[in-house]
């Protein structure tokens, strides 16, 4: 399905922007999204597209999206592509395939872009094509006030911003999150071609596991790409009341137990040389103890004894996890380190 004229997206000799948004029954959401994006003011020299990746969805997602744009008058290229196999990664891969331009911005189904978005975009990835990544920072928009127990998992709800100023982080070792995060489509393909495949699935469906942004992330600093943040880039959160429940922040917190330990490994191996397997694990092993210890007695005094509660929790699954899976933990230790040589050595 599409909206707009074709042609004119091929005239450009300016490189664009493709703004990609990945969809599972997203029919109640969709509408406040895409009318955000119809209010982008973005200058008439830059040529963009939104592309809808309608995945696997059972409700009317499709129709209501086109409907939507139509109504809001959306200036953009518009088309809504299907792609039938669940998860989060095999919808952004299907977007990025059927993208016109180098430069991606993948907006969740959920998130309302600021104005200058788009262009805003343009400029940070223009400015120095040696960006992988950039990302900005965004704000929860709550139907009702939250209650202070709820702050601290405000993150996992990609609340609140990577670094306090406009910054690069890759020397950091720091990243921004998947949502409003920004692409150089070349890079992507670099990494691709070269062995980056991901080890995490990313969220399908009604399964809440996630990862593969920051996988992503430690990949293109692999290739000496630069992760960056803007301040500029900033938008909101749509977070129903469902989603600061005790019962659904409990379920994010402990649905991504294995992926804790295959981005430990990222993080290892990025700071390590050489990275040896025995000094991961036996780190890895004593942080998860300490932090046991660290959060035991807060989950009775501290200021957030639930929050407490489930890193405890965490962390001694985490601990369970390493010794259970050791063959796969070493495994994919492998796979990280030698993929971090091919790329240093490519690029």
């Amino acid at each position: 399905m599409q909206v707009g004229n074709d042609a004119k997206l091929r005239a450009w000799d300016n490189p664009g922007v493709s703004v990609i948004i990945c969809c599972y029954n997203s029919s109640p959401r969709i509408s406040e999204t895409l009318k955000h994006l119809c209010l982008q003011k973005v200058n008439n020299s830059i040529a963009w597209e939104v592309i809808v990746v309608n995945n696997a969805s059972s409700d009317n997602t499709s129709d209501v999206a086109a409907m939507a744009w139509q109504v809001n008058s959306g200036g953009a290229n518009f088309r809504i592509v299907n792609q039938p196999k669940p998860g989060l990664s095999f919808a952004r891969e299907n977007g990025i395939e059927e993208a016109k331009f180098d430069i991606i911005i993948f907006c969740d189904d959920d998130n309302w872009l600021c104005d200058t978005y788009v262009e805003t975009a343009y400029d940070v990835m223009t400015r120095d094509e040696n960006i992988g990544i950039a990302g900005g920072w965004c704000e929860g928009d709550f139907e009702r006030p939250i209650s202070n127990w709820m702050i601290p998992f405000l993150p996992a709800l990609a609340v609140g911003r990577p670094a306090n100023k406009t910054s690069y982080l890759a020397a950091q070792g720091k990243f921004v999150n998947g949502a409003g995060m920004i692409i150089r489509k070349q890079h992507y393909r670099f990494i691709r071609e070269n062995g980056f495949l991901s080890l995490l699935e990313d969220r399908k469906q009604n399964t809440l596991s996630s990862g593969g942004d920051t996988e992503l992330c430690w990949a293109m600093m692999f290739a000496g790409r630069e992760i960056y943040f803007d301040e500029l880039l900033y938008f909101k959160h749509f977070i129903p009341p469902a989603r600061f429940g005790k019962d659904y922040l409990l379920k994010l917190t402990l649905s991504s137990l294995y992926p804790v330990i295959t981005l430990s490994i990222y993080s290892f191996v990025f700071r390590a040389f050489p990275a040896r397997f025995v000094k991961f694990f036996l780190k890895e092993i004593t942080l998860r103890i300490y932090s046991v210890f660290y959060f035991m007695p807060r989950m009775v005094f501290g200021k957030n004894p639930l929050y407490c509660s489930v890193v405890f929790r965490q962390n001694i699954k985490v601990i369970q996890l390493l010794i259970s899976k050791f063959s796969n933990v070493k495994k994919d230790f492998n796979h990280i380190t030698s993929l971090k040589q091919k790329l240093r050595k490519e690029r």
